[in-house]
């Protein structure tokens, strides 16, 4: 009965949290504090964006004017969350129908990275760190399936993945500052930023374009 009590708790504390957290998310947007527009769906959208773009998402909310660790936080304290839902219940989860191609994403995804930094120890606290500090990783849940992959154990796993959130949110939450208080000093920078975007997208639609026409 006791083993009973405490699948349910593990399947639904992370759950409870997740929503105390979005909340607060809620309150400090609505509220204005810490920066911003006191615009929270700039927040939640930022969140959303994650699951998709990775840490990069970070940049909406420095873009929008919020509190540079605060927006870390929220980076940090999401990953770390979802990261325990997926740790706490991952048997549960294994045994899910269609769910084999994330994890087949997963293993491809770290064996690539592991290639190219043959440094780092695979398996290894700080190897999970430094793969999670990578921007483009996607999140928590990304995360903790691939310390589940490398055998590593629930408590050095949820902390890597927070230290590594953490670390990965800082270098893009700061080098996206120094590039939004440059754009906005000079027009010059951000019209040349402006025009190699532009061009990168135009020769991507020209590239594709001709792909297809000679197929």
């Amino acid at each position: 009965m006791k083993k009973n009590y405490l699948i349910v708790a593990k399947f639904l504390i992370p759950i409870c949290l997740g929503v105390v957290f979005i909340f607060l998310v809620y309150l400090i947007g609505k509220g204005g504090y810490l920066g911003g527009r006191g615009d929270y769906w700039t927040l939640y959208g930022m969140m959303f964006a994650g699951t998709v773009g990775g840490r990069l998402s970070l940049s909406i909310g420095i873009a929008a004017g919020f509190n540079p660790f605060f927006i870390i936080g929220i980076g940090t304290v999401g990953d770390g969350i979802s990261a325990l839902w997926v740790l706490w219940n991952w048997d549960l989860i294994y045994r899910v129908p269609k769910i084999g191609k994330t994890i087949e994403l997963v293993k491809i995804r770290e064996e690539e990275f592991f290639k190219g930094h043959r440094k780092i120890e695979r398996g290894s606290f700080l190897g999970l760190v430094a793969f999670i500090m990578s921007p483009l990783q996607i999140g928590g849940v990304y995360a903790s399936v691939l310390s589940k992959l490398i055998g590593m154990r629930t408590v050095p796993s949820f902390f890597a993945i927070f230290i590594g959130s953490f670390l990965g949110g800082f270098l893009v939450v700061f080098s996206t500052k120094g590039l939004v208080h440059a754009l906005k000093s000079n027009w010059l920078l951000a019209l040349l930023i402006a025009g190699v975007v532009i061009a990168g997208l135009l020769l991507y639609y020209h590239f594709r374009t001709s792909m297809h026409r000679d197929g």
